[in-house]
């Protein structure tokens, strides 16, 4: 039987050159401004959340404990096929503008067995971020858990928390 090394060759370069296409074709987005304009262009924009790179955010409704099992190599990807643009109030005097996408999902949860993921991803122009999870039962609606996180968007070199992708480049 004899072997054809070009065949073998010429597959192994067209697998890599796919590959390599895929990875050239999507931009690393560093801060709110790219994220802006990548949206206002209808870029295809998607965020990878890393929980445990977040702060939990300290609120007298936090029913959820930020237990290592909670989030320890947690993440999830939010996309922004959806959005809003909009000024949200920081308190009484002041307000900033904030992206925000929000998904809904049917999951299991560690604690709460079958539920309804809410999660809401709202980033800033000081390219900080928060992150909302809400944990409703599938019947009936019941809040079962909720807790908000304090993230920052990652430059590629620092250990941040969000991963901002446009695949539309």
């Amino acid at each position: 039987m004899k072997i054809h090394y070009s065949w073998l060759i010429g597959s192994a370069f067209l697998a890599f050159a796919s590959i390599s296409c895929v990875h050239a074709n999507t931009k690393l987005l560093v801060n709110y401004n790219q994220l802006l304009q990548a949206l206002d262009q209808g870029d295809d924009v998607r965020a990878i959340l890393y929980l445990d790179k977040c702060t939990l955010k300290k609120s007298g409704n936090t029913k959820i404990l930020n237990s290592k099992l909670d989030t320890e190599r947690a993440s999830m990807r939010m996309n922004f096929n959806i959005y809003s643009h909009y000024k949200v109030k920081v308190d009484a005097q002041h307000e900033r503008y904030a992206i925000a996408t929000s998904n809904t999902i049917l999951t299991e949860h560690r604690d709460f067995g079958p539920v309804y993921a809410y999660g809401r991803l709202r980033i800033f122009g000081d390219n900080s971020a928060e992150f909302h999870a809400a944990y409703y039962h599938p019947q009936t609606y019941e809040l079962k858990g909720e807790a908000d996180y304090l993230c920052q968007i990652s430059n590629d070199s620092d250990q941040n928390a969000i991963d901002l992708f446009d695949s539309s480049r």
